[in-house]
């Protein structure tokens, strides 16, 4: 599916359910996202901007730098940089209700050996998923029930967002209210009342 395809197909769907969508546009709380291995990326642009009464749904398009050095040739001594272009679509809620802290739920498989070797990771949910942060405290029953029932997505949570994704993984337009309804139960599973 090429890009104005997309657009075109996710239009349709905010339209459809009584969304508001934007081909272009900016989403603030994405300044809060963190991945869950450091790695530093800018954004290059948001496309396919639908907003909801609790949630907001976009395509992220970054530019990711790595250094690469080459330590056998003529330019050792100096580091090379080469771009990257990714791009994924973001579910996110924001809720004034919560004041979470930081922390990532990921597939207990998504990272290398070395990964599970040298970070500060805890294994739950029978090594179905990986808590890295600080949020290992607010896996009640109702969010521990709800991981068990789903599968294949990212978590990232600071302060009142919410953010679930696929890495590096446009979401199928015929999937994306599947995925809404995910954030929205997580959402209120987060909450202590």
């Amino acid at each position: 599916m090429n890009r104005a395809e997309r657009s075109g197909e996710l239009e349709s769907l905010a339209r459809k359910n009584d969304w508001r969508f934007a081909l272009t546009g900016n989403v603030p709380a994405l300044a809060k996202f963190e991945f869950p291995k450091g790695e530093k990326r800018a954004v290059e642009r948001i496309e396919n901007l639908i907003e909801g009464a609790d949630f907001n749904v976009f395509d992220v398009y970054w530019r990711t730098e790595y250094k690469v050095s080459d330590a056998f040739g003529p330019l050792a001594h100096k580091n090379m940089t080469a771009k990257n272009a990714r791009q994924q679509t973001f579910i996110l809620s924001e809720s004034a209700d919560l004041n979470l802290p930081k922390f990532h739920v990921y597939p207990a498989d998504s990272g290398g050996w070395l990964d599970k070797v040298f970070r500060r990771t805890d294994s739950v949910f029978a090594g179905r998923w990986t808590v890295e942060g600080n949020g290992k405290d607010l896996l009640n029953e109702k969010v521990t029930e709800f991981y068990e029932k789903n599968e294949n997505f990212w978590t990232f949570v600071q302060g009142k967002y919410i953010f679930i994704y696929q890495p590096d993984t446009l979401i199928l337009p015929s999937q994306i209210e599947d995925w809404i309804k995910r954030i929205l139960v997580l959402a209120k599973s987060f909450d202590k009342k």
